[in-house]
């Protein structure tokens, strides 16, 4: 069984390839790198190590950031 990774978040920004994320120890700090990145208008994709694999835990488009109508509805 391998060991699992340091850094269990993964953080793509625009095209998802293999070797082009950068890695976290924590949420909070994968999503501090999000925040900068999405606020440049990117498209983010965000994965969790879990359970031996990587899950994939969200996506983000740069059109959901940037919409002024993008609040929350009631």
């Amino acid at each position: 069984m391998d060991k699992p990774p340091t850094n269990k978040w993964r953080v793509y920004v625009g095209r998802v390839a293999p070797d082009l994320h950068k890695g976290f120890r924590s949420q909070n700090k994968a999503y501090e790198y999000v925040r900068e990145r999405i606020s440049l208008g990117h498209r983010i994709t965000v994965q969790c190590w879990e359970n031996g694999h990587w899950r994939l835990f969200e996506v983000l488009n740069e059109e959901q950031a940037a919409s002024p109508d993008s609040a929350e509805e009631d």
